[in-house]
């Protein structure tokens, strides 16, 4: 008997040890997505390397692509208004909780701008949860995100970006991300040029990932119970793509119910010739005229300093 639980043990100690360098030398075999493995494949590594120097802030940006290159710390700092953008590409509910269950108490703004699209509550979140999990100390929160994607893929990411960070530090003093794309300190992505085309778009369905909005839910409980201010948006996009989704009323109604709530596609008119990079996200330009009239309209400066008159 002891024998056999030695050869078990000496059995699963090689496998580890195989399993892991297997990891690490084809990580794609094992569907680890590759991607984020330097840091100029993702924005969310320097933001997050930011966090220490970004407490107590004014705003905190949360949400997907549209977050994070589609708002600009600059431009909060023009109004007196400081900020932290904490966007990434295809971030889902579920890595928005993770986030904010690992960094909320150290950030602590007092404000969240939290963007939604209607697409973020019908992914699975994978694509998301490597990123977080590359680029974010290792946490219990993201560790039960990885768990709830139900993705092996994602059990892999987390064995492999810690043997990685190990083997090679993260180099934070690049910001030339891929594509072109510039980070800009506070978590903005900038892209130059306009390169927008016109095109036909089909009508899309609405879909509510039972996982995804449960844990929308748990963050905004989260916000509430931390007393942070929170004003949900929806970013602007192309007129013809947002008229293609027949379920616009129905997201808003829906999305009204949880909090304070503003489609800045029924408050904003802008060029799509000039405004746009592509149907979803915008020029540096439109991120300007964006920005100064989401200021104006939410009233962020007064509403920090009434915040501030309250803690008084």
């Amino acid at each position: 008997m002891q024998k056999f639980l030695f050869d078990c043990f000496i059995f699963s100690l090689l496998f580890s040890i195989f399993y892991c360098i297997l990891i690490i030398a084809i990580p794609g075999f094992l569907g680890v997505p590759t991607r984020y493995y330097t840091a100029e494949s993702s924005n969310l590594g320097y933001s997050l390397q930011e966090v220490p120097s970004h407490t107590k802030i004014d705003i905190l940006f949360l949400g997907s692509s549209h977050a994070y290159r589609g708002f600009d710390p600059r431009i909060f700092s023009e109004f007196g208004l400081s900020s932290l953008n904490l966007g990434s590409s295809a971030q889902t509910p579920l890595q928005t909780e993770a986030l904010l269950r690992t960094y909320l108490k150290e950030i602590k703004p007092k404000i969240i701008i939290y963007e939604v699209s209607p697409i973020i509550f019908s992914l699975d979140g994978l694509e998301s949860s490597v990123d977080l999990i590359w680029n974010s100390r290792l946490s219990f929160p993201i560790l039960e995100m990885a768990f709830r994607t139900r993705s092996v893929h994602a059990i892999n990411a987390i064995i492999c970006s810690l043997i990685y960070k190990f083997l090679k530090p993260y180099d934070s003093n690049k910001n030339q991300l891929a594509n072109g794309m510039e980070y800009i300190s506070g978590g903005y992505v900038q892209t130059n040029g306009s390169s927008y085309i016109e095109i036909d778009y089909p009508d899309e369905t609405l879909y509510f990932r039972p996982e995804q909005w449960d844990a929308f839910e748990r963050t905004i409980l989260l916000i509430n119970q931390q007393g942070i201010e929170l004003k949900i948006v929806q970013s602007p996009i192309v007129d013809s793509l947002y008229h293609a989704r027949d379920y616009n009323s129905r997201f808003d109604t829906k999305i009204s119910k949880v909090g304070f709530y503003t489609n800045f596609n029924k408050h904003l008119k802008l060029n799509k010739n000039i405004d746009f990079l592509d149907s979803e996200h915008l020029t540096s330009k439109g991120v300007q005229v964006f920005n100064r009239n989401l200021i104006n309209h939410l009233n962020l400066k007064r509403e920090v300093e009434k915040i501030i008159d309250l803690r008084k």
